[in-house]
């Protein structure tokens, strides 16, 4: 490692011992041993102390933070190693303590400004700080070698001679070492498995010679179970045969008295149907006549309140005429209320602006009362030296400011409670009054409306009436016809199965009519 060149700027000790804020070093021409002379507190020590890349001053044991006294504070320090060039630059703010730190080799970047950054990027090129200013750099005061613990020296060999290598490797084989004596154990388990079953071997073939024997003794039954199973078969299908014969034959006796049975419960069904069907006529041909007999109780009643469509129609105008005058004078004295509250409001606000601007008016013309009160032989421009006489002299003025603003109040005063009286309605009705013939007239208009809705259920009854009177003529029709169906399916019933099968219940289908 050869330095080359070192630039320090606001640094506590040159400025504060020598009065230098910048020092700039030009190390490429030094040659053998080098000597800093001066008197104590000039910054020799902080000069020798920073000709080394990383961030701390051994001798204090302080970092760089703690050494400067500007915000601009920097380090710049250049050296070659290896043949290869390399600069280390570390900024401080000395009032926030923030650092910036920079690394370039051969001119290339080896951060991005992090103070991590660099120091992991030194402690990769020269080694630790403890183990660099213990060999490479002395400083001043540092303690010898042979004064270091013994833990702390170990550790010094061990990154001096670069063991840390076989240390790593030590432990590799140490883990090594653990999972073969682990699996050395797994295969001796192993082992020991296999020697049982082994040993286990000859009870396993005898016990299969003796399965083999019993499977022998069971294919021989099994033999004989087949045999005995085909003999079976051939029984079975005999015995099968019989049942099939007898069952036909059972089979064509139970047909026959099915016939029969069915004959005389088809002519028993349609009997009952048609007896459903005759009561359900009956039933509704009772309903029916009740449903009239309402009906004409309904529009009689409706006959008692009739009155004509025109009357109604008149009636309904004259009502929304009275409603809608109603509704007006209700607006034009909804607009009277507001036009009074309004005149109260505004003559409210002049009088107390006229309130105002008269006692402001009474004090001017108090104040200018004073003028008159002046000794003739006094000379103005004297009295307009006192400040009593300035205030009367500027109060006579605006009081005849005010005066002016009082008449021309006054006179808008008049104009608008002129306008204000002139907006509100003059012998308008009670709202009381009025609000009840509105509420007589609304009533009597829903009476109206009922009565249209009574004269159209009226013509709907009507339609109803006719429509129950053709359905009792079609139900009395129908109860003729289940009359004659009946007389056919009794003399069906009495004289064996009719002609036909099921002809009597289809004339039954389709008679009834539909309820209404």
């Amino acid at each position: 490692m050869q330095l080359q060149h070192l630039t320090l700027r606001g640094f506590t000790g040159l400025s504060r011992g020598s009065g230098i804020e910048e020092l700039d070093l030009d190390l490429t021409q030094v040659r053998g041993i080098v000597v800093l002379v001066g008197p104590n507190g000039s910054g020799k020590t902080t000069t020798l102390e920073n000709l080394q890349p990383f961030r701390a001053l051994p001798s204090r044991n302080i970092g760089l933070k703690d050494a400067v006294c500007v915000r601009d504070a920097a380090k710049d320090l250049h050296f070659t190693l290896d043949g290869r060039h390399y600069r280390v630059l570390v900024t401080v703010d000395a009032h926030t303590g923030k650092s910036d730190g920079f690394l370039w080799r051969d001119e290339q970047p080896l951060t991005s400004g992090k103070i991590s950054e660099l120091d992991e990027q030194l402690q990769r090129l020269l080694g630790s700080p403890a183990w660099f200013f213990q060999s490479v750099f002395a400083a001043q005061g540092a303690a010898s070698l042979l004064s270091l613990r013994p833990a702390t020296r170990k550790d010094f060999f061990v990154e001096f001679l670069g063991l840390d290598h076989l240390q790593a490797a030590a432990e590799r084989a140490r883990q090594v070492a653990v999972f073969l004596e682990a699996w050395n154990a797994g295969l001796r388990a192993e082992a020991q498995r296999l020697t049982q079953e082994l040993e286990e071997l000859p009870l396993l073939e005898q016990r299969l010679a003796a399965r083999q024997q019993e499977a022998s003794a069971q294919e021989a039954a099994l033999s004989d179970a087949h045999t005995n199973e085909q003999q079976c078969h051939t029984r079975v299908e005999a015995v099968r045969r019989q049942a099939l014969q007898a069952q036909e034959a059972a089979h064509h006796l139970h047909t026959w008295e099915q016939q029969r049975a069915r004959i005389v419960a088809t002519a028993a069904r349609q009997e009952a149907i048609v007896q459903a069907e005759r009561r359900r006529a009956h039933a509704e041909s009772v309903r029916l006549r009740q449903t009239l007999t309402g009906l004409d109780t309904r529009m009689a009643a409706l006959g008692a309140q009739e009155r004509t469509a025109d009357e109604i129609d008149r009636e309904r105008v004259r009502l929304a005429t009275a409603i809608a005058d109603r509704e007006g004078e209700l607006q034009s004295l909804h607009r009277a209320t507001e036009a009074e509250r309004d005149l109260s409001q505004v003559e409210g606000q002049y009088q107390q602006r006229i309130t105002t601007l008269s006692t402001t008016l009474a004090e001017r013309q108090r104040l200018a009362a004073a003028l008159r009160s002046r000794p003739a032989e006094a000379p103005e421009s004297l009295c307009r030296g006192c400040g009593l006489a300035q205030a009367a002299w500027q109060a006579r003025d605006e009081a005849q400011t005010r005066a002016t603003q009082l008449e021309c109040l006054q006179r808008e005063h008049s104009t608008a409670v002129q306008a204000l009286r002139t907006a509100i309605p003059q012998g308008c009705r009670p709202r009381a009054a009025v609000e009840a013939e509105l509420t007589d007239a609304r009533q009597h208009l829903q009476v109206l409306e009922q009565l249209r809705v009574q004269q159209h259920d009226r013509a709907r009854l009507c339609e109803e009436r006719a429509t129950a009177e053709a359905t009792l003529q079609t139900v009395q029709e129908t109860l003729s016809r289940l009359n004659a169906v009946l007389t056919e399916v009794q003399a069906a019933a009495s004289g064996g199965p009719a002609p036909g099968g099921g002809r009597a219940r289809q004339r039954t289908r389709g008679v009834y009519p539909r309820r209404v």
